[in-house]
């Protein structure tokens, strides 16, 4: 290849040639070599030969040639990469340059990488002003610590605006005392508008935010209107932001604004517009009007020109609405200059609005759940008042109704009625006035005053002009305003009248009257009472009308009932001697007329008697019958008046009552009936009166055998009753007979005086009805008590007697020994 090349130049003519080839050296390895000829020429100008110099420059070449690959690299690279790469040399002197620079310097800068080659002036005189004081500290700390540079800052090209650009390198001392900076710039306009976006998305989304929180924790609006344009003024960095209000009737006032010191404030303003209302809605409406100094709006059009015309620039307007209907404008304010808003402010004021269109209507709502609150507790105290006066007049009732129950003087119930009401109702007058029986007159009968003249014992006469009281006879409550003399009073008065009629479920008795002030009234809840009062008021004053009735029929049957009493004492006392006298003098004739031989002895007791002696017969049992009922007359009186002592003594049942019940036997078996007679042996003895318990058991015997039919039994028993700790209380006597039983509706009389049960009486023995009550009598004189139980064929006296035996008389019967 020398060879070659060196012939080709000689052939050109070029005598002066250098080159550079590869060459084999003899141990094989390949060198690279530069060569450089020379032509010897003689004097005659002749071509002699070559001077030739030729040099190994192996490791020179393959440093160049590694450069020049790294330089098509960075070239490729730099091709691809949208940033520039670059060199940037700064000298001691200041004087600093772009060794090396990619071709997007031109798109980046403006400028191509040789303008900056020598100088970098062209790239500082496109800085933006506001970052180049701070570019050139970074740069310059850079160079002193030969720390890795970074920043982001503006350039101002003329055709594309302001752009912004980051820059990275990593610094490199040279010999020479310079730094080399190798390092990437690249556009990152878009990045910083996005991050822009950013910024204000979280600002609106911050500002939002706040506004929602403030109406979520606070219900007054004006705070939350307050806090809404002053978030609005700091976020957009306007000079004055305001909420104007707009009324149906066309007038308009600024609600609160927030503004930068030294503008005038719009907060007295009111503006009264001229355009119609459906127009206002409908250009007041539109999502969001903008306007800046180029347009202009006529202040008597619409809000929106009036606002502009406040000393204002540019104007951003989004109409506020409540359900539907316009309820104002959100206005933000430039005043020193021109603006042009950006969609993002547009897009921020409409959202807010929303916001403050849901804080209206949050506050719209919550001052109706005030106003409901405010009127419901209103109902509650008067319902509470109501409740506290119903049981105030409940109260009254009560204590009306118990009187009404535990008295039954007239003259005291109408007294605490009148009383009462007057008291509770706080009335000026409060009167009880009772008709006649023909109802002619009135008199006042009882009265409370407090500032009405008194009326008490007035009587009226009632004619056909006195309406109020033809009212009150027919049973209607009467309720009038008195401008003249009222019915109860001749003097003239002015007065709230209230009458109610006394009326039980006859006829009207009287009325009550209540007056009050001509300015005062009286409620339902009043007139209820009066009318339950007055209901109350009837239902005593026939109660005791009647109970004074009773007691006059009471007195005079118990006159009755004495003299009855007095007679039948008188009558069987006068009467026991006569009976006694004509038993003795029939006994006497009998025996004369046995003596006398006129009636034969025998025939007395024959079979077949004599005549004679069956008169006898008659004659001594009549006697005796009419004796017995004298003396149980007489029994009872005593009884009566407890004027007989008694006589206690301790008896063992056990023993006492066979005995007792032995006379009994033959005429029970005479009559074919059963007798049985069970007392435990073990029963304690007990305390009473022999002769009133045998009086008792042999009335009850007496009565069994009487009403028993034939195949029929009778039994007396005895039992002690035990108390829950089973110890002995009482005793029960038990006279017992089957066959017969006592209709229910009957056993309530038996025991009263001259009473026979009906059609029970199966032997025709007959009786007084005497027996049964001397032996009630007779029972609770011993302290005990007696009852009847008559079911399922058979009729049983139970007879209940104290039982444990006492060490004295004093302690089993105390009443006894007082």
């Amino acid at each position: 290849p020398y060879v070659e090349a060196l012939q080709q130049r000689m052939q050109q003519g070029d005598l002066n040639a250098h080159g550079i080839n590869e060459n084999i050296t003899k141990d094989g390895r390949i060198i690279t070599c530069e060569w450089h000829n020379t032509p010897i020429i003689d004097e005659q100008g002749q071509f002699l030969g070559f001077f030739t110099i030729v040099q190994d420059i192996s490791d020179r070449y393959r440093a160049e040639e590694a450069l020049r690959w790294r330089d098509e690299m960075i070239r490729k690279l730099s091709e691809q990469i949208p940033g520039v790469i670059y060199q940037f040399q700064y000298f001691p002197d200041g004087h600093c340059c772009f060794p090396y620079a990619s071709e997007a310097m031109s798109a980046i800068y403006g400028v191509t990488p040789d303008q900056v080659r020598l100088s970098a002036d062209p790239i500082f005189a496109i800085l933006h002003s506001a970052d180049m004081t701070r570019v050139m500290a970074s740069i310059q700390q850079s160079y002193a610590t030969l720390e890795l540079w970074h920043d982001e800052y503006r350039v101002v090209l003329p055709e594309r605006g302001t752009r912004w650009l980051e820059g990275h390198a990593r610094p490199e001392r040279l010999p020479d005392g310079s730094v080399l900076w190798h390092g990437y710039i690249w556009d990152v306009t878009e990045r910083k508008r996005i991050e822009q976006d950013i910024r204000q998305q979280a600002e609106r989304d911050r500002l939002l935010a706040t506004i929602t929180q403030h109406i979520r924790q606070s219900l007054n609006l004006q705070t939350i209107l307050t806090t809404t344009v002053q978030e609005v003024l700091a976020v957009l960095g306007c000079d004055r932001v305001l909420i104007y209000r707009i009324y149906g009737n066309g007038t308009g006032t600024v609600e609160t604004e927030a503004l930068k010191l030294g503008y005038p404030s719009l907060m007295a303003e009111t503006y009264v517009t001229s355009c119609r209302s459906d127009c206002r809605q409908e250009s007041c409406q539109r999502e969001v009007q903008s306007s800046d100094s180029t347009m202009s709006l006529k202040p008597a059009d619409c809000p929106l020109g009036y606002l502009l015309g406040q000393n204002a620039k540019a104007q951003l307007t989004v109409a506020i609405l409540h359900q539907h209907a316009l309820w104002g404008l959100l206005v933000a304010h430039q005043c020193d200059q021109a603006r042009h808003w950006q969609p993002w402010e547009s897009d921020l004021l409409r959202a807010i609005a929303d916001q403050v269109s849901i804080a209206i209507h949050q506050s719209h709502l919550f001052q109706q759940v005030q106003q409901f609150n405010i009127r419901l507790e209103q109902q509650v105290e008067e319902r509470t008042a109501e409740l506290q006066q119903a049981l105030l007049f409940e109260s009254l009732l009560k204590r009306m109704t118990d009187r009404v129950r535990d008295s039954l003087d007239e003259k005291q119930i109408l007294q605490s009625a009148v009383q009462e009401l007057a008291f509770v109702l706080g009335v000026a007058c409060c009167d009880a006035g009772i008709y006649s029986a023909d109802h002619t007159t009135c008199t006042i009968t009882h009265e409370s005053t407090r500032s009405v003249a008194p009326a008490k014992g007035a009587c009226f006469l009632i004619t056909a002009e006195s309406h109020i009281h033809l009212q009150l006879l027919q049973g209607i409550p009467v309720y009038t305003c008195l401008t003249s003399p009222d019915p109860v009073r001749t003097t003239a008065t002015n007065f709230c009248l209230f009458a109610c009629p006394l009326l039980d479920n006859q006829q009207v008795i009287g009325n009550l009257w209540l007056f009050k002030e001509p300015d005062e009234q009286f409620n339902d809840l009043e007139m209820r009472l009066v009318q339950q009062v007055a209901n109350q008021c009837a239902i005593a004053l026939r109660q005791s009308r009647l109970y004074q009735a009773a007691q006059a029929q009471v007195q005079e049957l118990e006159r009755l009932n004495q003299l009855k009493d007095d007679f039948l004492n008188t009558v069987s006392h006068e009467l026991r001697t006569p009976m006694s006298n004509i038993k003795m003098a029939a006994q006497m004739l009998e025996i004369i007329l046995q003596d006398s031989g006129v009636l034969p002895p025998e025939l007395a007791e024959s079979t077949t008697p004599h005549r004679a002696a069956q008169y006898f017969q008659i004659l001594n049992h009549e006697c005796r019958r009419e004796i017995s009922l004298i003396n149980d007359l007489l029994d009872l009186s005593r009884l009566d008046a407890e004027t007989d002592p008694l006589l206690w003594t301790e008896v063992r049942l056990q023993d006492w009552i066979p005995a007792i019940a032995e006379p009994f036997e033959d005429k029970i078996r005479s009559q074919q009936q059963s007798f049985q007679v069970d007392v435990p042996a073990d029963l304690l003895p007990i305390n009473t009166d022999l002769q009133y318990l045998e009086r008792i058991l042999t009335e009850l015997l007496q009565n069994a055998c009487k009403y028993t039919p034939a195949g029929c039994a009778i039994a007396i028993s005895a039992q002690a009753m035990l108390t829950a700790t089973g110890e002995p209380s009482l005793l029960q006597i038990s006279v017992r007979n089957t066959g017969v039983e006592i209709p229910e509706r009957e056993l309530s009389h038996v025991f009263d005086k001259f009473y026979r049960v009906p059609n029970h009486d199966p032997w025709k023995h007959g009786g007084t009805g005497l027996g049964l009550a001397l032996v009630k009598k007779l029972v609770e004189r011993l302290q005990g008590a007696i009852a009847v139980v008559s079911a399922e064929g058979e009729t049983c006296f139970q007879i209940t007697l104290p039982q444990p035996v006492p060490t004295t008389v004093a302690e089993s019967f105390p009443a006894l020994a007082d």
